[in-house]
């Protein structure tokens, strides 16, 4: 989300935020659920996510760099895939099927769930994502911490960044094992820090009223009227999702 600001400029952007979660959950809910066995139709939703990058236009940098959160993911399943490999009497799917299928079906759907998530997060602010989840009656406790989380991540990443640019200023440049002691102090005080800021964020928001509604919770200006554009992009991904899960049911 803090790259909002740096993307060029997309119609995704005008769309109603209840809209593009809705949509966007429903079609990555379909991708997801789609059996695993039907890689073809598993490779053809790849239409659709293409379209919705495109539409984005979202550099590939970008969605490159959301993509390393798979790592840890891939790599165990690339792990399993070599077990599996070594114990082929083994049954590791309850349909039978090859495990190098199941490894693929999963990478494909995890790849095309994440880049709907980037999609979304991308392009839609989290004040208008917040208020989308609240208007789709999402319960205002959940809301809150989700809002109060994000706000004390952007403390904690703006206080390592003011951190790092001091240590740079010093010249210092951990390079061995004895420089962990060190390392281990400043995690403590980068802790610390972002604590004691974050409770004069706190108290700055309890001076101006704050009764257990986060600034981000009630959005700014007018509220978004559902319009005719928001009704197709809702209906053309809905449709996708539906349709790539029914295919893939009967063809199984």
């Amino acid at each position: 989300m803090a790259d909002n600001e740096q993307l060029p400029p997309s119609w995704l952007n005008q769309l109603d935020p209840r809209a593009k979660i809705v949509g966007c959950l429903t079609l990555a809910i379909g991708i997801v659920a789609i059996p695993n066995g039907a890689l073809g139709t598993l490779a053809l939703c790849m239409v659709p996510v293409s379209f919705l990058v495109g539409v984005a236009r979202l550099p590939l940098r970008l969605v490159a760099r959301r993509y390393l959160g798979l790592a840890p993911v891939l790599a165990m399943l690339a792990g399993l895939l070599l077990v599996a490999t070594l114990m082929p009497n083994v049954r590791w799917s309850p349909h039978g099927l090859p495990p190098w299928v199941v490894v693929v079906a999963v990478t494909i759907k995890a790849v095309l769930a994440l880049t709907i998530m980037v999609v979304l997060v991308t392009r839609t602010s989290f004040a208008d994502l917040i208020w989308g989840l609240q208007a789709l009656r999402v319960p205002r406790l959940l809301l809150v911490i989700v809002a109060s989380l994000f706000r004390w991540a952007e403390t904690l990443t703006d206080e390592l960044a003011r951190m790092r640019r001091a240590l740079a200023a010093r010249n210092y440049q951990p390079r061995w094992l004895g420089d962990a002691p060190a390392l281990g102090h400043l995690l403590g005080s980068l802790f610390l820090r972002s604590y004691a800021r974050s409770e004069r964020v706190h108290r700055a928001m309890l001076s101006r009223g704050w009764e257990g509604a986060t600034p981000a919770v009630a959005r700014t200006g007018q509220a978004p009227v559902f319009r005719v554009r928001d009704a197709v992009f809702l209906t053309a991904m809905a449709c996708s999702g539906l349709l790539a899960l029914l295919s893939a049911l009967a063809i199984l």
